[in-house]
């Protein structure tokens, strides 16, 4: 019976880390955060005479840096694994699928044609609230979805606020 419930286990673990692993693969073709915007320093602002002092306080972002090496093809063989993805013998379904169904909802190939490739960055990003590692999608479900070990964990939360709280008065 023990190792009949191990096997489901493994296997759940095996499809839940695929579904981490489809996702990871592709998060690494978009931008990487690193190239995000940045202040201009001083010695841009020295070195082109037209640029005021007051562009110090101006974000830049190197725009060269920005562009995507994802093909469309890459891009329909993404939404597609995503779309039929097989979900049995996998723990936490219903994370997962709600997780694909907000991957979905900007599909390029879509009638409103409001597909943008920065938004599914966002979505892709590593989250802590919504984590997709199959280890902290366990303790994220024991935290907040398991009902006895929710209510110790929230009246938990609740008396650090309170302490934090008390502490500052």
């Amino acid at each position: 019976m023990v190792d009949i419930l191990l096997n489901i286990l493994t296997l759940g673990y095996r499809k839940n880390y695929s579904y981490y692993k489809l996702i990871l693969e592709f998060r690494k073709k978009l931008p990487r955060p690193q190239n995000e915007a940045r202040k201009i320093t001083d010695e841009e602002i020295d070195k082109n005479p037209f640029l005021p002092e007051s562009m110090k306080y101006v974000n830049t972002l190197d725009l060269s840096t920005h562009k995507p090496t994802v093909t469309e093809q890459e891009l329909d063989f993404f939404i597609n694994s995503i779309q039929y993805f097989d979900y049995s013998f996998m723990l936490f379904k219903s994370h997962y699928k709600a997780y694909s169904k907000n991957i979905l909802r900007l599909n390029p190939t879509s009638e409103n044609g409001d597909f943008d490739l920065v938004m599914l960055q966002q979505i892709l990003k590593d989250d802590p609230i919504h984590p997709l590692k199959p280890i902290p999608v366990l303790v994220h479900h024991i935290k907040f979805s398991i009902k006895p070990f929710s209510t110790v964990y929230v009246w938990n939360l609740k008396r650090k606020r309170r302490k934090k709280v008390n502490q500052k008065i």
